[in-house]
């Protein structure tokens, strides 16, 4: 819902294109913001709203079309180079939080919140939230 970096990476195009009836002239800087290639509701359908279910799915092609417009490190040869670091960290660090604790936000939560664009995300305004310990070590 926030992604790392929610602004554009630029790649100079190596050749003029036309891209949905704009030409784009050779050498031209060309981005699209993570922000927006994870809220277009053709891929996913209410995209402004919180649900990881959306990607449990029964096909490959589903998933992959999914997968299609989720660039959270960025991709291809200027992709992020820790990404599958950053992956693991992710999975390792939310079960182990998930199994300790139970988690609830302190406030209501917004729709979406507001971050700050530079290169990568910053000033964020919460969520806030209450770890309780789930089980007693």
């Amino acid at each position: 819902m926030s992604p790392g970096v929610p602004g554009y990476l630029t790649r100079e195009a190596p050749q003029g294109a036309t891209i949905d009836g704009n030409y784009i002239p050779p050498y031209m800087q060309v981005g699209i913001p993570t922000w927006t290639m994870h809220r277009s509701p053709e891929v996913y359908p209410e995209p402004q709203v919180f649900k990881p279910e959306r990607w449990i799915v029964d096909s490959d092609a589903e998933l992959q079309r999914l997968r299609s417009a989720h660039f959270p490190f960025s991709t291809g040869a200027r992709g992020c180079i820790g990404k599958n670091m950053a992956y693991n960290s992710i999975y390792l660090i939310v079960a182990r939080l998930t199994f300790l604790f139970e988690i609830e936000s302190r406030d209501p939560l917004p729709l979406e919140f507001h971050v700050k664009d530079h290169f990568a995300a910053g000033e964020k305004e919460g969520p806030f939230l209450k770890f309780t310990p789930a089980i007693t070590i």
